[in-house]
């Protein structure tokens, strides 16, 4: 019975722990299935995740076959999920490099993070698609450890990035276009982040300034440096009105290279504010200006009468492509053309350009990317623009092309050069004025030649005239004296024939009486002609004489006939002269010229008479305006209507080759000018002319 007892304790015992067991069994299998259920619903959630991703992803194993693929992968690689199970990875997708050699699978990144357990991301290579065609990825490939931490395998992300690739092309494509046009205008462009006092340039102004980017500070302190000592306050007092008053500025300053070379820039700028109108950054382009502003000032140095300073301009800088589109263009178009940015970009070029060039444009460039013939390309050229308002100016333009990758871009530099045209002009009249002048000089020059010539002649003939009257007067006096002695002595004679004493046969010799009245005739003859010889002297010594060279007061009337006596020879038995002097005034003149004037004027009128004829000499006064008034008035000739404004010509003469020097006129205008007097002219051809000088008291 005991040991029955024992039995059933045992057996409830038993019970109790098989109850333990199947609870604990039961527990065990309530966990399993949550855990069951909860990889199930970890397995939904990575399929979801998988599935809705993206980017592309796939596993593979540590032989390098796909393990897994996401719908995102197989759609980029152009392969059906289930197509790519198990399948070599790389020598279905990754077999060729972007330059189209082979990749061999020990240099692959995928490959490598399965072997050295480290994770591999790179940007700068391809997948390929099913149809052969490939696209640039960015991809990262970590390896995967199995629970004793052994390398099994790996899962590679990546994503297609052709977009990014374009972008960062034609960010590549912009920049050149922007340092092309840079180099074009020779300018450049900065910025000035203030809070940080960082100045940023760009390579074109780096190359302004002479300097490497490693050479230059930075700041705005750095940037004052290069500036020229004489322009340093200039720039600070600019950029400390544009700060204060919030305002675009721009100036022109001068810089220092390096190199101690002197460069002139025009910068312009504006101020960059935030919401709370506080400036952060200032911002402009800079132009170095120097070979402009140096032929400025070579311009105005040699055409210093213009008395203009030509304003500067900007550059236009244009771009387009190989359809003649226009992809860019920079601000100052739009002060040049007055179109704005946006209304050309994605324009034909046709718009800014007259009509008589649009065909020409054309032609010339399918020519060129036809057979790469170029006849305009780094050449300065000189056209016309069409501006917004329908207007036409000139312009200089140069144009220089560009390749970036397959894209073909022209790149012009325009300048408005209205401005210089104007100048050209303006210096082309003033050329001709100064031509006209020169011109008109000159011939004064050769004026004054002519009679400081004639006057330095004159003034030998005088010392000549003066040196042959004394020679002349010392037999000319014996000659007179002795003429005299021998008329007293044949009147004494002839006294002495009633004389009773005489013998009659003298008395009675009528021969004798004859030769003596002979005698005396010829001795009445001779005195004449002394007496004559005597006035021609005094005449030529008045006329010529060498203290009447200077500023004299004298009587006209005086040289006038001083003159008729010189020119005597000329006119008697031909020329009779009629003179009308009225009653003159002394006037302060120079005598000598003066009497020149007569005598050209005299000899002329002389000349102009062909056979008999008549001088009329008329003097008087004008009370009104203090003047005398001297006309000469010959029945000559006459001068034709075409002639007469040519008369004072030096060389001019209508007397024929080898009868007159054509002096002689020019000589009398010069001298009546330098007497502050005019000179008239009147003639009518068969009639006469009159001179009428007209010379002031004082």
């Amino acid at each position: 019975m005991k040991g029955q007892q024992k039995t059933k304790e045992q057996l409830t015992k038993e019970l109790k722990d098989l109850r333990k067991q199947l609870a604990a069994l039961k527990k065990a299998k309530n966990q399993r299935k949550a855990a069951e259920e909860a990889l199930t619903q970890l397995l939904r959630q990575n399929d979801s995740i998988l599935n809705s991703a993206g980017e592309g992803i796939y596993g593979v194993d540590r032989n390098g076959h796909t393990t897994f693929v996401n719908p995102a992968a197989a759609r980029m690689l152009g392969w059906q999920p289930e197509e790519l199970h198990g399948k070599p990875q790389h020598a279905v997708i990754h077999h060729t490099k972007p330059d189209g050699r082979p990749y061999s699978r020990e240099e692959c990144p995928i490959c490598a993070a399965f072997k050295d357990g480290k994770v591999h991301r790179v940007d700068n290579e391809v997948f390929w698609r099913k149809d052969g065609t490939s696209f640039p990825v960015e991809y990262t490939s970590t390896p995967i450890r199995d629970e004793q931490d052994r390398l099994e395998g790996a899962v590679v992300t990546f994503r297609d990035i052709t977009e990014r690739k374009r972008a960062e092309e034609e960010v590549r494509t912009t920049q050149k276009m922007l340092s092309e046009a840079e180099r074009l205008a020779h300018a450049g462009s900065f910025q000035w982040d203030i809070a940080a006092n960082k100045v940023t340039w760009s390579d074109g102004l780096y190359h302004i300034y002479g300097l490497k980017p490693q050479e230059f500070g930075a700041s705005f302190e750095a940037f004052v440096n290069q500036v020229h000592p004489d322009s340093r306050e200039m720039v600070r007092q600019t950029i400390e009105t544009a700060y204060r008053d919030c305002k675009p500025f721009q100036m022109e300053e001068r810089t220092v290279r390096p190199d101690g070379e002197i460069r002139v820039l025009f910068s312009k700028g504006e101020v960059i504010t935030n919401e709370q109108g506080t400036p952060v950054r200032m911002v402009g382009c800079c132009q170095d200006v120097t070979e402009r502003k140096q032929a400025e000032e070579e311009l105005l140095n040699s055409k210093a009468q213009l008395g203009a300073v030509l304003d500067t301009v900007g550059e236009g800088i244009i771009t387009i492509d190989s359809s003649s589109i226009i992809v860019m263009v920079n601000r100052e178009v739009q002060n040049i053309w007055g179109h704005k940015q946006e209304e050309l970009i994605g324009k034909k070029l046709h718009i800014l350009m007259p009509e008589k060039y649009r065909g020409l444009h054309t032609v010339g460039l399918k020519r060129y990317l036809k057979t790469g013939v170029a006849h305009v390309l780094g050449k300065r050229l000189e056209l016309e623009g069409l501006k917004k308002d329908g207007t036409t100016f000139p312009l200089e333009i140069r144009i220089a092309e560009t390749k970036i990758g397959q894209h073909l871009l022209f790149t012009a530099a325009v300048r408005d050069i209205t401005k210089r045209k104007q100048a050209e002009e303006a210096i082309r009249r003033a050329n001709e004025e100064l031509e006209r002048k020169v011109e008109h000089r000159t011939r004064e020059l050769r004026e004054k030649q002519t009679q400081l010539v004639q006057s330095e002649k004159m003034a030998s003939l005088g010392q000549l005239v003066a040196g042959v009257a004394h020679e002349i007067n010392t037999p000319l006096g014996a000659l007179k004296s002795n003429i005299d002695i021998f008329m007293r002595s044949v009147r004494k004679v002839k006294a002495i024939f009633p004389d009773p004493k005489i013998p009659l046969e003298v008395d009675k010799r009528s021969e004798l009486a004859k030769l003596l009245e002979n005698i005396e005739e010829l001795n009445a003859v001779n005195k004449t002609a002394t007496d004559r010889i005597v006035a021609i002297v005094s005449s030529l010594r008045n006329f010529a004489r060498l203290d009447m060279a200077s500023l004299d007061v004298v009587d006209i009337h005086e040289g006038l006939e001083n003159t008729l006596t010189l020119v005597h020879h000329e006119l008697k038995n031909r020329v009779e002269v009629h003179k009308n002097y009225g009653k003159l005034p002394p006037i302060k003149c120079y005598p000598n010229q003066l009497n020149q004037v007569f005598l050209n004027l005299l000899v002329n009128a002389s000349h102009a008479i062909k056979g008999q004829g008549k001088i009329f000499i008329k003097t008087r006064t004008r009370a009104s305006n203090g003047t005398v008034i001297i006309e000469f008035q010959d029945t000559g000739v006459g001068i034709a209507d075409e002639d007469l404004s040519r008369i004072f010509d030096p060389g001019f003469t209508t007397k024929g080759v080898g009868v007159g020097t054509g002096l002689g006129l020019s000589i009398v205008y010069q001298i009546i000018e330098e007497h502050k007097g005019k000179i008239e002219v009147e003639s009518k051809v068969g009639k006469g002319t009159t001179f009428r000088l007209i010379l002031p008291v004082k």
